[in-house]
């Protein structure tokens, strides 16, 4: 039988947070809605039917709905609660997006051997879908780029970037208006296609666009 943990030995379970919008992270958003790339990319998602995606619906969550005109071919947006996740296939590949405005907040144990160095809880950038990836450490990735593994405070318009190498592609996990997303780009010819390197990925993630979403 698992023996159970006492009170003394638990000071925080996993939770689920939500993140607090600013009057600056709404004022970013209105503005960055008027773009004109964002208004065209609106436009052209407006034409899409609605079992790809719900406009309605998308309007009616917290979490800014960013998506990048790459993926228009065959979109596809889901919603759960205040997160999403949009998907479409790409000329040898596939790009995902998933935005939430909460983040998780991993367990913080408590042995009697370790009471005076406390490990301190660290909210995972990411929609759910992956905390628990995101809450462990990176391993370590053979790559000349310092960007890969490493958190960077801006990059561009992109706050709390961390680029993760992957068998299949690049993720980007990173902040924006407030809200926390995680940018997966994944390739046929991963060795050799720019746009699952560091760099590459990146620049998907600064072309990310947002089209709804937001609601207060």
């Amino acid at each position: 039988m698992r023996p159970s943990l006492t009170a003394a030995q638990v000071q925080a379970l996993p939770s689920r947070t939500a993140l607090a919008f600013t009057a600056q992270d709404f004022a970013a958003l209105r503005s960055a809605r008027q773009q004109p790339q964002a208004l065209q990319l609106r436009a052209e998602v407006l034409k899409l039917p609605p079992q790809r995606v719900d406009l309605a619906r998308l309007a009616a969550i917290r979490t800014p709905v960013l998506l990048h005109p790459l993926q228009l071919a065959n979109l596809r947006v889901f919603t759960h609660g205040d997160s999403y996740t949009a998907s479409g296939r790409l000329p040898g590949g596939a790009l995902v997006i998933q935005g939430a405005s909460h983040a998780y907040v991993a367990p913080r144990l408590i042995t009697p051997a370790a009471t005076a160095s406390r490990v301190s809880a660290k909210p995972a950038a990411a929609s759910g879908f992956k905390a628990q990836a995101m809450m462990k450490p990176l391993p370590a990735v053979a790559s000349t780029s310092t960007l890969v593994g490493r958190l960077q405070p801006q990059v561009g318009v992109l706050k709390d970037v961390l680029v993760q190498k992957t068998d299949y592609g690049v993720d980007v996990s990173f902040t924006r208006f407030g809200a926390v997303y995680d940018l997966t780009v994944e390739c046929d010819d991963v060795e050799h296609d720019p746009r699952c390197t560091p760099d590459g990925a990146l620049k998907l993630a600064q072309g990310a666009l947002p089209v709804e979403g937001g609601a207060k």
